[in-house]
Order: C-alpha cells, then sequence, then structure tokens
C-alpha cells in the first residue's frame, strides 16, 4: 500500500487539527516503501512531521491480527479503522468527535456515511441505512443480502471495544462483518450522522480474481453466522447469504464486474 498511505495520512491528519487524536500506524510486514512513506510523518526533521503520528511493524500476521494490535496499541476515549488504500472526507474525524463529544452522555457507536470512488471517480454513495434497530442492523450483516453501513464510516467507543473485543483472528475474511455484528449486539447508544466521512477504493480486478473472492465470501460468510447466530436463523442466514453470493458469481461469470454507478453526491 507504500502507494496510497500517504494520501491516508493526509486525509487523516487535515480532517481535524486536535492534538487529542493518534494515528497508529501498522505496518503488516510490507515489502515495498511504506516504511519511508510513514517516516515522513514520524520523523521530527521531515516537513511533513505530525507528533499525532505512531509507527509500528511486524511480520506479516494478517489484517486481523494487525488491527488487533492497533486495538490494544490505542489510548483514546473512541477508536476507527482506516485502510491503507482509503481516505477521509475533509470533516470524516472532526464531524465525528463533535457527535461524540455534543450530548451529555457519551455514545457507544456513530455511523457515519461512506462514499465509494475508484480511477473513474465517484462511483457510488453509501447511505445511511433506513433501519435504525441495532437488531436488525445486526441481522443485515450476518444475512449478506444488504449491508447496512460500512465498519470504517463508523466510529465506537473504547469502552465498547473492551466488551466487544477485537477482530477474530480465526475468520480470513469477513472479519468486519464479525465485528460489527459484535459491536451492533452490544451497543447501547448508536447515534447516525447524517455526513459522509470515509471514502473507499474500489478496484476493477480481474475475473479470476473476482470469483475467487466471492468463493472464499461465500465459504468466511457462513462461519461468521456459525459463530454469531442459532437455530433457525443460523440456517436463513446461511441459506440467504448462499443464494446472494451465488447470483452474485454468477452475475461476474456472465455479465462481468458489476457496473459503475455514477454519483452526484
Amino acid at each position: 500500500m507504500g502507494e496510497y498511505v500517504e494520501e491516508a495520512l493526509r486525509s487523516i491528519l487535515t480532517s481535524s487539527d486536535d492534538q487529542r487524536i493518534e494515528v497508529i500506524v501498522i505496518d503488516d510486514g510490507s515489502t515495498d516503501k511504506t516504511p519511508q512513506v510513514v517516516r515522513q510523518f514520524t520523523d521530527d526533521h521531515k516537513d511533513a512531521y505530525d507528533p499525532r503520528v505512531y509507527y509500528h511493524r511486524h511480520e506479516n500476521k494478517g489484517k486481523s491480527r494487525t488491527v488487533n494490535r492497533g486495538f490494544r496499541l490505542a489510548q483514546g476515549k473512541y477508536v476507527t479503522i482506516v485502510d491503507a488504500d482509503d481516505h477521509l472526507t475533509a470533516r470524516g474525524m472532526s464531524s465525528r468527535l463533535e457527535v461524540a463529544t455534543s450530548e451529555a452522555e457519551d455514545p457507544d457507536l456513530i455511523i457515519g456515511r461512506c462514499q465509494v470512488f475508484g480511477e473513474e471517480g465517484i462511483l457510488d454513495l453509501w447511505e445511511l441505512p433506513s433501519q435504525r434497530d441495532s437488531e436488525a442492523l445486526r441481522k443485515q450483516f450476518l444475512y449478506g443480502v444488504n449491508q447496512p453501513f460500512h465498519l470504517n464510516a463508523s466510529m465506537w467507543s473504547a469502552e465498547l471495544l473492551d466488551r466487544v473485543g477485537g477482530f477474530n483472528a480465526s475468520n480470513p475474511r469477513c472479519h468486519d462483518i464479525d465485528f460489527a455484528a459484535r459491536l451492533l449486539q452490544r451497543a447501547e447508544d448508536i447515534r447516525f450522522l447524517d455526513s459522509t466521512v470515509y471514502r473507499y477504493r474500489k478496484y476493477r480486478s480481474s475475473l479470476r480474481d473476482r470469483l475467487r473472492v466471492r468463493i472464499v465470501t461465500l465459504i468466511d460468510r457462513a462461519r461468521v453466522v456459525r459463530q454469531n447466530l442459532n437455530g433457525a436463523e443460523q440456517l436463513a442466514a446461511i441459506l440467504t447469504g448462499m443464494a446472494t453470493d451465488l447470483a452474485k458469481l454468477l452475475f461476474e461469470l456472465c455479465v462481468g464486474a458489476y457496473p459503475l454507478r455514477g454519483h452526484d453526491k
């Protein structure tokens, strides 16, 4: 992610001037120029230096263990994730912090909107979910028909993180679905922010790569469902998820990549 991480870091640092923010960069054994790029922000002799950035590196462990290390290191009252190839909007951090501090009681979970972009520009906008009940949102994640929000467009309290625990390292994929479902299960106070806070990068992958992702997702989604649901609900969610993933798989085979949808918001 060496070609993207600088843009990601700059988007975080410019989205709020709050000096209490800490940006924890966990390098999962990268073999490109990532260390040199990040050191521009951690070396106080460099023009891009910002004392809010902390860099940690380890041998490749996979996303779940890498994110969990960041969770353990985090000292803040609230936590969120930014993937190295994505970035925040101009007020992607400050707008969420305003919600977190504007009420007498601190919310457990804050959910904003997500913009999808690619080489062609803005592709789509992930609107706020119409359903606001936490259990209904949890079921949407687990049934797999329509993911109600992007995990990285949310922000959760350190107290909620302590109750939930981190990513489940036994899940090669769909760890975000499992984590979001557990957040929603334990969150008591959820706030919705009518603002786009996160920008998610969409790639035009080869057909072979897309099919591989569909197959792995189908298997891993079923694993996550078994971890979170029981009885008839578990069976219904597995069957629904399988039908959805198979439909997407057939679409990829017969039609190709999903058509890109322009968006003017």
